[in-house]
């Protein structure tokens, strides 16, 4: 700009030598498309002279041709230039899918459905434990009461004859022989009956008549009745450890002697050990 406001307004700088002046007023002129040689008349500046340059040439010097000694072309390294890859459609379809997918709302919707899920989950949990807690309690309840009407039996069994010493001897010699009528009638047309009661889990299997009607572990606490018109056989390990109610009479346990018996015959006579 400075070099622009001497030319126009006709000032010298120090930075417009003649030589620098003279080409600023060519290009200036040349830029607002007027004849160069006029506007260089007008400004006093005289066009640029072309001096021929003059070479001056040396005398060539003969000499004696060297032999030049042909050197071994060392082997380029080739520079490892690694070409673009070519870019995968694939990938690129799977980049813009994901943009597209992975947005904020996206993200919240999965992690209301994941909240939904987790609650499912944990409510599911809870039913099933309550109804396992239901199921135990009734049953547990149901031994307890078996396990309860048995002892209120056995009680009561025992509190007769309690009841009885209080009859005159006359009355309960009569309702003795009276009984024995009675049982001796109930054991030629009754059938043969046997109640068992497990105080542990024990596995035993049970023949009426021959047929088996029970083979399974019965579990602790609970009580089985079977009845048959002629034989029951019982067989299992331990049956020691059973109380047997055979024909309506409590055996709490057997003898010391058959305490590793595997099996028992009960018949309207009673109750057999077998080996």
């Amino acid at each position: 700009m400075d070099a622009l406001k001497a030319i126009e307004e006709g000032y010298s700088t120090s930075i417009l030598t003649p030589f620098y002046y003279r080409g600023f007023v060519k290009i200036y002129a040349e830029f607002l498309g007027l004849k160069t040689a006029d506007v260089l008349k007008e400004y006093n500046v005289a066009p640029v002279e072309i001096r021929p340059t003059v070479v001056r040439q040396t005398p060539k010097l003969v000499t004696k041709p060297t032999p030049v000694t042909k050197q071994k072309p060392k082997p380029e390294v080739a520079a490892a230039v690694t070409a673009p890859k070519a870019p995968n459609p694939f990938l690129e379809q799977l980049q813009e899918f994901w943009r597209a997918f992975w947005t904020p709302q996206t993200r919240k919707y999965l992690l209301r459905g994941l909240a939904v899920v987790v609650a499912l989950f944990i409510l599911v949990k809870i039913a099933g434990c309550a109804v396992g807690a239901i199921k135990s309690f009734s049953k547990h309840s149901k031994t307890a009461a078996v396990a309860k009407t048995s002892k209120t039996q056995k009680a009561i069994k025992k509190e007769q004859p309690k009841v009885e010493a209080r009859v005159d001897v006359d009355e309960e010699e009569q309702a003795a022989k009276q009984g024995a009528k009675q049982v001796a009638a109930q054991t030629q047309s009754s059938k043969v009956t046997l109640a068992v009661h497990a105080s542990r889990d024990m596995p035993i299997q049970v023949k009426a008549d021959g047929k088996i009607v029970f083979q399974m572990t019965m579990k602790k606490g609970t009580v089985e009745n079977w009845e048959a018109e002629n034989q029951i056989e019982l067989s299992g390990k331990n049956l020691a450890d059973l109380d047997l109610e055979v024909n309506g009479k409590d055996i709490s346990s057997l003898s010391s002697s058959n305490r590793r018996v595997r099996r028992v015959v009960i018949t309207k006579e009673g109750l057999t050990v077998k080996k």
